[in-house]
């Protein structure tokens, strides 16, 4: 099968940006995943500005101008990345006709437009839209008569999708590489090091948990991951005399977030807007971590609380009484909740069995 991957915002990450996150890091493995499957497939992603470069793409891609969100004229969020999709679909509009796909994945109900121009020139194109949140904009219900497959990543995404558009929609979750991602051999250490990773943008609740952090003693915060929350966190850190108390790492490969993992012991997720199904949870969880994750986060619902992860539901007190808790775990405690989530993640979150369902699809 020839597959396209349409993902701009995938090759324009690096050293950091605040479009790219757990999706993007999905499409790039999703796609190394399927070509090992044995399928043709290349990436369509942005070309890098002078002085961005992207992170290591281990099958063919086609790179293209685009437009930063920042340049376009803000009349609201939806705006900017409709455009910024539509001027992207047209600078590779003809490499993507003349590359004959026989299947284009696409992750944002923006470029449900994008599938009808696609199709309008070939109509025998199959377009799977895999949901990953909402950016649900005005008339999206009229453009989605144009995708073929589509499927979401938890089941509150799903309920999302199918309220918008009607149908039923599949749920498909993320995936893992359990190999590179599996906890520490040596657990010895009983330091309280807490692990964020991913984009540093407001919706993803890092000021909350920075309120709680600056409260509660004896937790060091390891922050990995670049973004426009920077430089509040930074400031906040100083401002309530926590700084020495927290490691800036920036943006990550994976190999080196793997690393970082089998450092720490707990990782945090603290969205307060929906974070449907964030891979840097489950490449806490396949490590071993005790992950405490907010209500927000749709992929909450395929975990047992108090078993595989702790919930925490509520602001700034919410998470100051996880941490208290996560701080008074015992190490039987830890290993258990640690091993639970692991073998949850084994379970139903590896990568041959998420493609093999994915492929059912086609």
């Amino acid at each position: 099968m020839k597959i396209g991957i349409f993902l701009p915002n995938a090759t324009f990450d690096l050293p950091g940006t605040a479009e790219v996150g757990g999706i993007e890091v999905y499409a790039l493995e999703l796609g190394e995943q399927m070509q090992k499957r044995g399928h043709d497939v290349t990436l369509f992603g942005g070309k890098p500005k002078p002085g961005r470069r992207h992170r290591v793409i281990p099958f063919p891609h086609q790179l293209f101008d685009y437009i930063e969100t920042k340049d376009i004229p803000k009349l609201g969020t939806r705006f900017r990345k409709l455009v910024q999709r539509l001027h992207f679909g047209s600078a590779s509009m003809q490499a993507l006709s003349d590359a004959r796909f026989d299947i284009v994945f696409i992750f944002k109900p923006y470029d449900f437009i994008n599938a009808w121009r696609w199709k309008f020139r070939r109509k025998e194109l199959k377009v799977i839209m895999n949901y990953q949140g909402t950016d649900f904009f005005p008339t999206d219900r009229f453009w989605h008569r144009w995708i073929d497959r589509e499927y979401a990543v938890s089941p509150e995404n799903a309920r999302l999708a199918e309220a918008r558009y009607g149908g039923a929609v599949p749920v498909i979750p993320n995936a893992v590489d359990t190999t590179l991602f599996q906890p520490a051999t040596d657990k010895a250490s009983e330091s309280l090091h807490l692990l964020t990773a991913g984009r540093l943008v407001g919706w993803k609740g890092l000021r909350v948990l920075a309120e709680a952090v600056a409260e509660v003693p004896g937790i060091h915060w390891h922050v990995a991951g670049d973004g426009p929350e920077l430089t509040w966190l930074k400031s906040h850190a100083e401002e309530k005399n926590y700084a020495s108390r927290i490691t800036w790492h920036g943006v990550l490969e994976a190999t080196d977030v793997a690393r970082l993992m089998q450092s720490c012991r707990f990782f945090a997720q603290p969205s307060i807007g929906f974070d449907a199904c964030p891979t840097a949870v489950l490449q806490a969880m396949s490590s071993g971590l005790v992950v405490a994750m907010s209500d927000k986060v749709g992929l909450r619902e395929n975990f047992i609380p108090d078993r595989e992860f702790l919930l925490v539901s509520g602001g700034k007190d919410a998470w100051i009484a996880a941490l208290e808790r996560l701080k008074a775990l015992t190490p039987d405690k830890h290993f258990s909740m640690g091993t639970a989530a692991r073998e949850a993640v084994i379970r139903s979150f590896s990568w041959s069995s998420i493609c093999t369902r994915i492929e059912a699809l086609f």
